[in-house]
């Protein structure tokens, strides 16, 4: 059986996925729904990445 936390560990923002009204982390197939009080921490998350224009590692993101 995989280990899911090597999974998560491994994950970068590509991974995450908001449609604006869920939000999803492709941690396997189907990617999985957070749930609603983890969903603005995600979005926080991700608008914080967004304003790093030059982390050029694949590891920085």
């Amino acid at each position: 059986m995989p280990n899911p936390s090597a999974a998560s560990s491994a994950s970068t923002i590509d991974d995450v996925t908001d449609d604006e009204t869920t939000v999803t982390v492709h941690l396997g197939d189907p990617a999985s729904p957070l749930p609603e009080p983890d969903t603005d921490l995600m979005r926080a998350y991700i608008q914080s990445r967004q304003h790093l224009p030059y982390a050029s590692s694949r590891s920085s993101q």
